[in-house]
């Protein structure tokens, strides 16, 4: 399975069929899982104001690229002191 990460400029209306398009479009492939990483408002220019998504794409026919694993988040345990009201 290959792995690749896409930034899209999408008009604000956008549908999951029309996104799943877009992608399939871009990359060329036809058969793919995607997930939606980060998504931006870009409203600089007001009469074009559209969403800046950054898409994790995962397929079959990506031959690059695997997905980073994600690490196990480790919080050290610390005793506190005790607090002491008078």
């Amino acid at each position: 399975m290959g792995y690749k990460v896409i930034s899209l400029n999408i008009p604000t209306d956008y549908t999951e069929e029309s996104l799943r398009q877009i992608i399939g479009r871009q990359l060329a492939i036809r058969n793919f899982f995607f997930q939606i990483e980060s998504k931006s408002l870009d409203a600089r220019n007001k009469r074009r104001i559209y969403w800046v998504l950054r898409i994790a794409v995962v397929s079959g026919e990506i031959k690059s690229g695997e997905a980073p694993r994600k690490e196990n988040l480790q919080i050290p345990y610390r005793r506190q002191k005790p607090t002491f009201q008078f």
